[in-house]
């Protein structure tokens, strides 16, 4: 593990559940985790038209130092320097016990 290619700060944001008074469950919540140094790379960018309509797509490969809270259902928040107010929706994690890294697959989730 590379630690001096992680200068990105991102915050790790894990869905939470909470219940109104009346037990009814609302919409979801979110909770800080954790911030953490990374290494954010950009992988692909496309463009696609569907039903008329112009969408675009960044993904990146984030990678951080080994931590067993990370799930595919928690979110990144850059805080920069290069992609500061970039929100990440994490799609799959590669954890490597041996060298003590997690490897993200991202895409940029949209505002």
């Amino acid at each position: 593990m590379n630690v001096g290619r992680m200068r990105e700060l991102v915050t790790v944001w894990a869905p939470s559940s909470s219940a109104s008074s009346d037990g009814d469950y609302g919409y979801p919540t979110w909770a800080s985790v954790a911030t953490l140094w990374a290494d954010v790379r950009p992988l692909s960018a496309r463009e696609r038209a569907a039903a008329r309509t112009v969408s675009a797509e960044t993904t990146y490969s984030v990678s951080v130092r080994y931590r067993d809270d990370l799930t595919s259902k928690c979110k990144l928040v850059c805080a920069g320097p290069d992609y500061a107010g970039s929100t990440m929706q994490i799609h799959g994690i590669i954890k490597d016990h041996r060298m003590g890294v997690i490897t993200m697959d991202c895409s940029e989730a949209k505002a």
